[in-house]
């Protein structure tokens, strides 16, 4: 189970509760305007968070949520905002809100495989169940 908490001072907290283990706090991202959060798949212990913001670097985190440690910064495109994992875990898409690109994530090497211009103000993203397709969402079109 993930819960995560967001503060006024743009601070995002992200507890887990794992087999046997109570809930206990894994992260804290202190200068965020957002922060959303994939896991690679069902039983992954990567989550993966965009690091929205102009403070965090055009990132995404992949942290290793049993040991609560980062173990990746991926740079991907300006601003990236939504999140959407393959079921088999192989890939994380994406949506960089302020260039109007898809960044695909490799998970096997944590790096960017694949830059997709699609449009502007990017902000949603949701990969099919079977990985054949992904949908974007536009804040405008």
């Amino acid at each position: 189970m993930l819960k995560i908490t967001f503060y006024t001072d743009k601070k995002c907290i992200i507890f887990a509760k794992t087999k046997n283990v109570a809930m206990k706090k894994i992260f804290v991202f202190s200068s965020l305007y957002i922060c959303i959060l994939s896991f690679s798949n069902v039983f992954s212990q990567t989550a993966y968070i965009s690091n929205y913001g102009a403070y965090s670097g055009n990132t995404v985190s992949a942290i290793n949520v049993p040991t609560n440690t980062v173990i990746a910064t991926i740079p991907v495109g300006n601003n990236p905002f939504g999140v959407s994992v393959t079921n088999d875990g192989s890939k994380v898409y994406i949506a960089n809100y302020g260039d109007g690109t898809v960044s695909v994530i490799n998970t096997a090497t944590n790096t960017v495989s694949a830059t997709i211009t699609v449009g502007s103000s990017l902000y949603g993203i949701f990969v099919t169940p079977d990985g054949s397709k992904v949908y974007v969402v536009q804040w405008s079109a």
